[in-house]
């Protein structure tokens, strides 16, 4: 089914002032008849089954090594810092980043820039300059920005459909994990983390849901 996902990762992108959310389950688990209640709060989950999410619960956080696969787990109340590992990709249009960097659910700021000049309506925004995303215009597909330019910053919507050399700009900015889990656009991006090692890391959550059967 056309943009199904894997219930973890969902229930992962979305935030907790979302909920309630109904969902609908593409392929489930199938077990004789329609039987639900399972060794306590498990359930088995049929294909076409309607459920209404209407909270998550933190169970388990996982660290993954990008390079090495290995995971190890962290504590909830794990306090080392992280920050962004921006991936280098550079994108023909400012859609095409904005999609990669932010979850459909929830947006998040971020820095980014651009490998040639670019035509914004009739303004020409110049190539490396640093430019801050901190809100979405879904109505009118574009992003609100403000353009560094020293020793001047100014304010501009950047259509989703801008074509340029587009490609995240690293920022300095540290984030604990309670700031990530709270916010899924976040959450899905990759970290660098001094107190795990020296590699690139991927957070995964684990959650418990609580749920209405239909």
């Amino acid at each position: 089914m056309e943009n199904a996902v894997p219930l973890n990762d969902y229930i992962t992108s979305i935030p907790v002032y979302s909920l309630p959310r109904i969902l609908k389950i593409s392929s489930g688990v199938y077990l004789q008849s329609s039987i639900y209640d399972i060794a306590g709060s498990e359930c088995c989950l049929s294909t076409g089954d309607l459920l209404k999410v209407v909270g998550k619960e933190l169970l388990s956080v996982c660290i993954v090594d990008i390079q090495t696969g290995k995971k190890q787990h962290l504590q909830k109340d794990f306090k080392g810092v992280f920050q962004v590992s921006v991936d280098n990709c550079v994108y023909d249009t400012f859609g095409d980043l904005h999609k990669k960097l932010c979850c459909k659910h929830h947006g998040r700021t971020y820095w980014f820039t651009s490998e040639t000049d670019f035509t914004v309506g009739e303004n020409i925004i110049k190539k490396l300059l640093p430019i801050q995303l901190y809100s979405t215009d879904r109505i009118n597909c574009c992003g609100e920005c403000y353009v560094f330019e020293d020793p001047d910053s100014y304010y501009i919507k950047i259509p989703l459909p801008t074509k340029g050399k587009f490609y995240e700009w690293e920022n300095k900015e540290l984030y604990t994990l309670e700031q990530i889990l709270q916010d899924p656009g976040l959450s899905k991006q990759n970290f660098r983390c001094t107190t795990m090692g020296t590699g690139t890391y991927r957070l995964c959550p684990e959650y418990e849901i609580k749920t209405i059967m239909q």
